[in-house]
């Protein structure tokens, strides 16, 4: 028996035939961008939901950087630890995850449940959305101050130079969000 391989545009376009809609731009992104980091099989599918499901509350444009987010910071690694002690998918920090909790009002966790990809994804896109607040909806901003710290937004915002990994980081998630559009 011959199988068929369809694209995602095939997939797509028939999608659009049968219902008359497209997918969910964010799920259509990660699914994207998982497979730009080399994910396959059918977890995909099911973590491209949990993504869309953890953030419904934001907009199309936070939603898609927060997938370029993930893509740069873990790869969509749920097990990723950083040298910085980062951990899971968004890379949340102890101290981000307290500015998250009193952000949102969610309940304060430890480190270890960052290895929880929907938790991860809750408290890192509630510290995403703080930065984002604090930074007046300035994305190159906020960028800098999710990788780099405060210390590396006060820079930027005096027109210093800023590490160059965190301007690297901040040129790799907007090229991500790109990258979604340019697709979709």
């Amino acid at each position: 028996m011959a199988s068929i391989l369809l694209t995602s545009s095939d997939v797509r376009a028939e999608l659009l035939d049968d219902v008359g809609i497209g997918l969910d731009p964010v799920k259509e992104c990660g699914l994207l961008l998982m497979r730009e980091a080399g994910k396959t099989g059918p977890e995909v599918d099911a973590l491209s939901d949990l993504y869309s499901r953890a953030s419904t509350d934001k907009d199309v444009e936070f939603r898609l950087y927060m997938m370029g987010v993930i893509y740069t910071e873990s790869r969509f690694d749920h097990k990723a630890v950083s040298i910085a002690a980062a951990h899971g998918l968004m890379q949340m920090t102890e101290l981000a995850i307290i500015d998250a909790a009193k952000h949102c009002s969610l309940q304060p966790v430890g480190i270890d449940n960052m290895f929880d990809s929907y938790t991860n994804v809750q408290y890192g896109t509630c510290y995403l959305a703080k930065l984002l607040q604090e930074t007046e909806g300035d994305w190159d901003r906020a960028l800098v101050a999710y990788n780099g710290g405060y210390a590396q937004l006060q820079r930027f915002d005096r027109g210093l130079n800023i590490a160059g990994e965190t301007a690297n980081y901040v040129l790799k998630v907007k090229r991500a969000v790109k990258f979604c559009l340019q697709k979709q």
